[in-house]
């Protein structure tokens, strides 16, 4: 029965058989690592944004803004900003 399904397993068939297994494994690596790549620079830009963020808040501060006036329009925190040296 099984045979009727997926034809005869000559050589030649079980070596495009495996061959078509490999390309499979391959791209799927391959997409695996496309997404993790993806994720990791998504993650670095969000950590450069943030330091951006506090920089400029430090900044702000050392010019007497108002932490309530720097929190809400750099949408951070008044104790991230208090923080800052």
């Amino acid at each position: 029965m099984t045979s009727e399904i997926i034809g005869p397993l000559t050589p030649k068939s079980l070596a495009q058989n495996h061959r078509n297994r490999q390309m499979g494994t391959r791209e799927y690596l391959l997409e695996k690592a496309k997404k993790q790549g993806l994720e990791k620079g998504k993650l670095e830009e969000r950590a450069k944004a943030k330091a951006e963020k506090l920089k400029s808040a430090l900044d702000f501060k050392k010019m007497g803004i108002p932490l309530a006036d720097i929190a809400k329009g750099l949408g951070l925190s008044i104790e991230e900003i208090d923080s800052l040296v």
